[in-house]
């Protein structure tokens, strides 16, 4: 069985959910772990029953994404629910050598709308966040009948990454969805995303994949024999986009060294940080700065939560708060005007210093 769609991407557009050197989940045609999700998927489909709107929830990298395009390749290339093929199907797989699949792969179905970031004014980079353009132009389908009488499909990916205005543009759509339409919103934070769009769409919680469902996943890849034979696990924490990062030998790398620098930071000399900081500059660095940073916030996430027995309890929760708080902004502001990134990790360093010394 075919794992991946191989497709030119020389015409492609810059994408922010793309990892690097590995296919896409649109191009992956194996699904790791979610089989309970799969099957729910599977039985309100072929039952008439299902709904225009749905949230996949659930941590970054543990292929909510491939799911969703896994559906809209099923939906798209079996638009009768009640077929036989649908009614007596065990998956939501589709073949790699039917049409619809290379269509997807390549961005170019015509009843498939993707809403995601896209490159700002200058060009050059992403924007921070969807705007209602990007809303208006996924939406776009819709102007077309669909093929042959079948269903449109719109792929927000991550739809908490909309703007308000982009969210009360999509609102609209979601009140009065057009027929035979599905939205998939994919969500790492559904939290941040309009009450209403919630009360609107039926939310599927995705959980992060075992150890078993990412060992076996990693072996589907074209990774170098012995990358995955000695990799640890436990930092990937269920996802398989972690996990591929980690097969990185520079990220790798990097994981001790955050991890050392995370080790008693009051005791540490800020001669290293500085020195840490000056690699995770320029362009080629940016992996490394985001891995990084999430290494410090799950660090910062941590000292909140699991502390309660101490003394200044209370004041680290606020601490944390606070550092978590100021990290995201800065964050934020770094890379939306390209801004120098060793100031971000030198505040955090220095913060969580200061943590660590409260009694």
């Amino acid at each position: 069985m075919t794992d991946f769609v191989a497709i030119e991407r020389d015409d492609l557009p810059e994408e922010p959910d793309r990892l690097a050197g590995h296919p896409h989940p649109r191009e992956t045609l194996f699904l790791a772990g979610h089989s309970d999700a799969e099957q729910t998927l599977l039985d309100l489909y072929r039952s008439g029953r299902m709904p225009q709107g749905w949230i996949f929830a659930g941590p970054e990298g543990i292929g909510k994404a491939t799911l969703a395009y896994r559906l809209a390749r099923f939906m798209l290339s079996h638009p009768d629910p009640n077929a036989a093929y649908v009614q007596e199907a065990t998956s939501l797989f589709v073949a790699a050598d039917q049409s619809a699949t290379g269509q997807v792969a390549r961005l170019s179905h015509g009843d498939l709308g993707i809403i995601r970031r896209t490159v700002g004014k200058t060009g050059s980079t992403l924007r921070t966040a969807i705007t209602a353009g990007d809303v208006r132009d996924g939406l776009d389908l819709f102007r077309v009948t669909a093929s042959a009488g079948g269903w449109r499909v719109i792929i927000v990916d991550t739809a908490d990454e909309m703007n308000r205005e982009a969210s009360n543009a999509l609102l609209k759509m979601l009140e009065e969805p057009p027929e035979r339409a599905i939205f998939i919103l994919i969500a790492h934070q559904p939290g941040r995303m309009l009450t209403t769009i919630r009360s609107r769409c039926r939310m599927l919680r995705l959980s992060a994949l075992s150890d078993d469902d990412l060992s076996a996943a990693l072996r589907r890849f074209d990774l170098p024999d012995g990358e995955t034979s000695s990799l640890d696990l436990t930092n990937a924490e269920g996802s398989l986009r972690r996990a591929l990062v980690l097969t990185n030998p520079d990220i790798a790398a990097l994981v001790k060294q955050v991890q050392a620098l995370l080790d008693r930071p009051e005791r540490a000399d800020p001669t290293k940080w500085l020195q840490f900081a000056d690699k995770l500059t320029g362009r080629p660095a940016t992996d490394k700065f985001q891995f990084a940073i999430e290494m410090i916030e799950r660090h910062v996430h941590a000292l909140a939560t699991n502390r309660a027995g101490e003394p200044s309890f209370q004041s680290k929760v606020s601490a944390c708060l606070t550092l978590w708080e100021r990290l995201r902004k800065s964050v934020q502001e770094t890379e939306t005007y390209t801004l120098d990134r060793r100031p971000v990790l030198m505040m955090a360093l220095a913060a969580l210093a200061d943590i660590q010394r409260q009694r």
